[in-house]
């Protein structure tokens, strides 16, 4: 997977305004950070949209923090698990940064039991 230059991520994936917003960044160099109101979710135009005052958009200090590609929850079962349990509940947001490597990949996979394939979605 190449390298990106800056990588940021929200404490949250949704916010209401006036919501205090904690931003997590990994960069070997400073960031410019703005706020801005995208108009369209298209890369060809940026031109539409918007940059919004905010009085905390400055340039920061940053620092590489390393994370694990392809992160992963390990656990064991709760206190209310039994043998009988067959059935469990995970919810995502899965972004993949290298679409192009399989046409499939696991998203859960169980040691003892099945896993869920991820189809690819072609780009375009």
């Amino acid at each position: 997977m190449p390298s990106l230059p800056v990588r940021a991520y929200t404490d949250r994936l949704s916010y209401e305004r006036g919501d205090q917003v904690s931003v997590h960044v990994s960069a070997a160099d400073p960031v410019d950070v703005r706020l801005v109101r995208l108009i369209s979710a298209s890369t060809d135009e940026p031109s539409l949209d918007r940059p919004v005052d905010w009085q905390a958009a400055a340039r920061y200090d940053a620092s590489l923090a390393p994370t694990c590609v392809g992160s992963f929850l390990h656990g064991d079962p709760g206190p209310a698990a039994t043998a009988s349990h067959t059935r469990a509940t995970l919810g995502a947001f899965v972004y993949s940064g290298d679409v192009g490597s399989a046409p499939v990949q696991s998203l859960v996979s169980l040691a003892s039991g099945p896993r869920a394939p991820w189809p690819r979605v072609p780009a375009g």
